[in-house]
């Protein structure tokens, strides 16, 4: 299925008639022709799936079916690891600081002294 993003109000139910530039592309180069499944998005965080009904020229137009609202967060656990010959290096804590204000589950070996996301946000 293909997936094109259009700087339009999008809604089920309604039929849009594709930018240029997108009908262009989706006729030429994605070889798509009436009745082909699409996803349109215009960045307000949901999909339209449509399906393309009138294809003429250089311009097409798409009946909106229904509303799609994916999963944008990964479901995979994020952890970093940090080795340092000089554990006590003002290196060393600028990066365990950054880690721990991204969100990293830090794991630092044989470190003496370590940060944790309150101290560090007290810290500015």
């Amino acid at each position: 299925m293909s997936r094109f993003y259009c700087d339009l109000t999008l809604a089920p139910g309604l039929t849009v008639a594709l930018p240029d530039a997108v009908a262009r592309h989706a006729l030429a180069a994605r070889r798509l022709r009436a009745g082909s499944d699409v996803v349109l998005f215009n960045g307000d965080g949901a999909e339209y799936a449509g399906v393309l009904e009138s294809v003429g020229g250089r311009g097409a137009s798409v009946r909106l079916v229904r509303r799609l609202d994916p999963v944008r967060e990964s479901s995979l656990r994020v952890q970093r690891s940090q080795a340092s010959p000089a554990v006590h290096s003002v290196r060393s804590g600028f990066t365990q600081r950054v880690n721990v204000i991204e969100g990293a589950n830090l794991d630092v070996h044989g470190a003496s002294r370590g940060y944790t996301s309150g101290q560090l946000r007290n810290q500015g």
